[in-house]
């Protein structure tokens, strides 16, 4: 019986999700396989996992200027350099757990969505200690330096884009295959959207984030859905009930869909015309396989840049970082058919609905 483990690491819910979808299809479609998944976090020093997540997460929210010096500075950073070899003792000395765990199961193939353990354990092949295959799926739309790791056989990348900058690092083409990220089988169907009928209109919007509880967005929403009142809204957000403390009158009265974050968030794209989100790589990749329109909002300097970057450059997205313009120019994009047309034609160019088809069939064979 072939032994896979993949690693994520739980920095954001991409790493995730891309890990997840790849674990469950290949549960099913490999059954004589032992396929397991571990979060990288699980297995290092508790306040290494509390203080490195802290930081990412302050600096994303709050010192974005820092993320992106942070960022930069390690992209540019020489592999193998200092930078790197702190890094990775830094790594070692606090994930032993982690270490023990791979040396003692030495499992047929490593599969990586975050490269967190993808460092660690190539290490550890470098020592002679392990023989695994070691394959990576990299859930950026950019070849990042810190992805890149000698000793992994298969890099698994989202488009020709990312495939020429693993090269430029020196990594050799024939390890490199373009198959898109991994991404759950329902973002490839047709999800039931029955649930929604009441809420869909004409044209609808999809808004995603924290940004609805601004004073700014409620009153543009009020705004706006007088003006264009064949326009169906729906909300997600983790800030929902603050949103709906001053708002929930409002919502019922125009049958505005609220509520948290949710894990069936495909049918939601599927209703939508629109989506207004962040662009980090599931989400980009699970729309792009939809064919979704997007309107990215204040991404996150770096990775979530560097994604939206490609999206514009296949005009496949809107970029708008001022929320005084995000819902006026919202409601405008969505009830221009051209626009939403243009916008998901070219989504749908890009998009990969097949990936994780690809991935797991090219690990399988390589083991």
């Amino acid at each position: 019986m072939k032994k896979i483990f993949i690693f994520h690491a739980s920095y954001g819910l991409g790493h995730k999700r891309a890990a997840e979808a790849l674990c469950d299809h290949m549960k099913k479609h490999y059954p004589d396989s032992d396929i397991r998944i571990f979060d990288s976090m699980d297995y290092v020093f508790p306040l290494y996992k509390i203080v490195t997540k802290g930081v990412y997460y302050w600096s994303v929210d709050k010192a974005k200027w820092l993320w992106k010096l942070i960022f930069a500075g390690v992209d540019k950073a020489k592999p193998g350099g200092f930078y790197y070899k702190w890094q990775l003792y830094t790594d070692l000395l606090f994930a032993r757990k982690l270490i023990k765990l791979v040396e003692k199961e030495n499992p047929r193939c490593v599969i990586f969505t975050h490269f967190h353990s993808e460092e660690i354990v190539s290490y550890i092949k470098r020592l002679g200690k392990i023989d695994s295959k070691l394959a990576c799926v990299v859930t950026d739309y950019m070849a990042h330096s810190i992805w890149f790791q000698q000793e992994i056989d298969m890099f698994f990348v989202a488009s020709d884009f990312v495939k020429e900058g693993l090269i430029r690092l020196g990594c050799p083409p024939g390890k490199i295959f373009v198959t898109g990220i991994s991404i759950g089988s329902q973002f490839c169907s047709d999800p039931d959207v029955s649930m929604l009928k009441p809420y869909i209109k004409r044209n609808n919007i999809l808004f995603i984030g924290d940004y609805i509880e601004s004073k700014k967005f409620k009153t543009d929403l009020r705004k706006y859905k007088k003006t264009y009142p064949d326009t169906g809204v729906f909300i997600l957000s983790k800030k929902i009930g603050i949103y709906l403390k001053t708002e929930l009158e409002f919502a019922e009265k125009e049958s505005i869909f609220c509520d948290n974050l949710r894990t069936d968030v495909e049918k939601f794209y599927k209703a939508a015309d629109i989506v207004v989100s962040k662009s980090g790589g599931l989400t980009t990749s699970e729309l792009t396989a939809m064919g979704k329109a997007l309107i990215v909002f204040s991404p996150i300097p770096g990775q979530e840049e560097a994604n939206c970057d490609a999206l514009e450059k296949a005009d496949a997205c809107v970029r708008i970082d001022d929320i005084n313009f995000l819902v006026r120019k919202s409601f405008e994009i969505a009830n221009s058919a051209e626009t939403v047309r243009k916008l998901s034609v070219n989504a749908g160019k890009i998009g990969k609905p097949g990936a994780v088809f690809e991935i797991s069939g090219k690990i399988m064979d390589g083991i």
